[in-house]
């Protein structure tokens, strides 16, 4: 009782669900369309690995593109994680199964048909496949085996590629509804006492827990690799990230503490990141361990603080409908599951024109734009039938989704 008492406390009805959080969705759709632009910038950044690449490569980009590279996914899982206890909340009959079929059937659909242009445009730039795509198509779906590096996840003979994000979700989503349902047979009143915690706690704590992370489990498993089964250290990051989400939505007294604090946020987010720059040029192979740990240190707060002052400032600035929001909360699942294919055939489409750098880039992307927004609109919205493929939610209403379009030529 005292734990159902405590659960209704920090998740009223009132702060989430009978009084949206526009700013919740406003970062999910902002965190997207970064996305676009990162996947844009890998096709154009200089000695980072991509499934192709443009002949026109910049270095000055590594610096760009490393300080998004520092939060932007961690915001995403964040966000994940902030969702997931909103509808965990509603406590609806069938959630896990739900929630598994919305992210499962997307991901299964992406690998069988949107990623292989992906997958195929690599292959021939690595030299590994000869022939239209249509045969490498059926190659593809029959699991043959391919020569090694042919192109990114070939190992298993399909890949998901930008789509990784759906299965750690999915791995997410059941481990910690499994720590809900432990909690609450246990009674532990756990939720009830974090929501005491002053805003200067929860980075604390978290970063404490980040700290671990790096320190205990990266030496064992120094990489990324996207494929689930073998990523322990990025599960140990994203995963704390999915819960730091979910616990911290539930807490009504940290926003108000956030939205006063933001200015103070982003000025720590800055020297954060700052010292982050100095520790990595002062790290050397004979580094101590004391300075290995400052250099943990500077990255995960580096990380958080950036996290915690794009939340502040969104619960500050952007809770509140907007027309601009009710669009990207539409199109916002459909243009992640397109946006990379686009990107990579536009930019495999374009490369032998030698149009330049500034002039391909032009195309690159208001075709990837313009390509997610024509399909979202033209292919997906109108047939039901695509509908669970690409996660758009909802009946399809022909006069909103006229509203919508009137939204985008207004502005």
């Amino acid at each position: 009782m005292q734990q159902e008492q405590a659960n209704q406390h920090i998740l009223s009805e009132g702060q989430l669900l009978s009084e949206r959080r526009y700013d919740i969705d406003a970062v999910r759709v902002l965190a997207f369309g970064l996305l676009i632009f990162y996947h844009i910038g890998m096709f154009y950044v200089q000695d980072w690995g991509w499934h192709v690449k443009s002949a026109y490569q910049y270095t000055w980009l590594q610096d760009v593109m490393g300080f998004f590279n520092q939060w932007r996914m961690a915001l995403l899982f964040t966000i994940s994680g902030m969702a997931t206890a909103i509808i965990m909340h509603k406590q609806q009959p069938g959630f896990i199964a739900q929630r598994m079929k919305q992210l499962g059937v997307p991901l299964v659909f992406g690998m069988l048909v949107v990623v292989v242009p992906q997958a195929y445009f690599e292959a021939k730039a690595n030299g590994a496949f000869e022939g239209g795509f249509f045969k490498f198509w059926l190659a593809y779906l029959s699991l043959q085996s391919w020569p090694e590096g042919a192109f990114a996840g070939s190992d298993p003979g399909v890949t998901w590629n930008h789509l990784w994000y759906l299965p750690y979700i999915m791995f997410y989503t059941l481990a910690l509804y499994g720590i809900r349902l432990i909690f609450e047979k246990a009674k532990l009143t756990f939720f009830s006492k974090i929501n005491s915690f002053h805003v200067g706690g929860w980075i604390a704590t978290f970063i404490l827990v980040l700290m671990l992370c790096g320190t205990f489990i990266y030496p064992s498993f120094p990489y990324r690799s996207h494929a689930l089964t073998d990523d322990w250290y990025t599960h140990s990051l994203f995963f704390s990230f999915f819960v730091f989400g979910y616990l911290l939505i539930r807490s009504d007294s940290v926003w108000e503490q956030m939205k006063k604090h933001k200015l103070r946020f982003l000025l720590v987010a800055i020297a954060a990141y700052l010292a982050m720059r100095v520790v990595n040029a002062m790290m050397t192979e004979d580094s101590s361990f004391l300075m290995s740990s400052l250099q943990l240190f500077c990255l995960y707060l580096n990380r958080v603080m950036w996290i915690m002052t794009i939340l502040a400032f969104a619960y500050s600035c952007l809770n509140k409908p907007a027309k601009w929001l009710s669009y990207g909360n539409s199109a916002v699942f459909s243009w992640y599951i397109l946006h990379q294919t686009v990107i990579v055939v536009l930019g495999a489409w374009l490369s032998p024109f030698t149009l330049g750098g500034p002039i391909e880039f032009m195309f690159v992307f208001l075709g990837t734009v313009l390509s997610c927004l024509a399909i979202h609109h033209y292919v997906i919205r109108p047939v039901p039938l695509l509908h669970p493929v690409f996660g758009v939610t909802g009946k399809h209403d022909k006069t909103q989704h006229n509203q919508q379009l009137q939204v985008i030529r207004d502005h």
